[in-house]
């Protein structure tokens, strides 16, 4: 069903993605 997203679905999927892995680097530079 990946073909049925909507392009800000998809948009907010990656935001999503981009912040938890900024948390991430920076639990991991602490």
């Amino acid at each position: 069903e990946s073909t049925r997203d909507k392009p800000t679905v998809i948009a907010l999927r990656e935001l999503a993605q981009g912040k938890i892995g900024l948390e991430i680097l920076n639990m991991g530079s602490i």
